[in-house]
């Protein structure tokens, strides 16, 4: 079997688009990717995402959400799916410290994972977008990445068959 390309799957515009794995043997390759001409990476710490409405509130100032902004779930995919002021033909989320992911909501962690999922199959499916976008589908993917390989979110994860673990070699 072909070894997997962490960099080549973090950038594809093809299923899975939520990926896991350790911050050790994965930041090389954000690295790597935050250096690609066109690509646009976005780091979140986990420690500043405990709440949902921490979530919404940190995602909100990286993406340039409207001030109406519902903070909600059907409203944040709405923002996700419109995201004129940030164009780019790839995107790579990438939340550090995981295991701090909506410590005080974990009953949200599920249904974040699922909408990033639905997030990265919209862009994927979006074509004939303008030349900010690549004139074409779009790379949107979300990489959640632990310092350590353990708590309710590694759980969720392993727990969802729709998240890619990635390791190096």
């Amino acid at each position: 079997m072909d070894r997997l390309d962490p960099a080549a799957s973090m950038t594809s515009n093809a299923r899975p688009w939520v990926f896991a794995g350790e911050s050790d043997e994965l930041d090389p390759y954000v690295q790597a990717i935050s250096a690609l001409p066109d690509c646009l990476v976005v780091r979140f710490d986990g420690k500043d995402m405990q709440t949902l409405d921490d979530l919404f509130e940190v995602y909100g100032r990286a993406f340039g959400f409207p001030a109406y902004f519902g903070k909600n779930w059907p409203a944040f995919d709405e923002c996700m799916s419109d995201l004129n002021d940030t164009p780019s033909p790839v995107y790579l989320v990438v939340v550090e410290e995981a295991e701090r992911l909506l410590d005080d909501d974990s009953d949200e962690l599920s249904t974040f994972l699922k909408v990033c999922s639905a997030i990265g199959r919209y862009w994927s499916s979006r074509i004939g977008l303008g030349s900010l976008w690549g004139g074409g589908e779009v790379a949107f993917n979300t990489l959640i990445l632990f310092s350590r390989p353990s708590g309710p979110v590694l759980d969720t994860i392993r727990s969802d068959h729709e998240i890619l673990t990635l390791r190096d070699g």
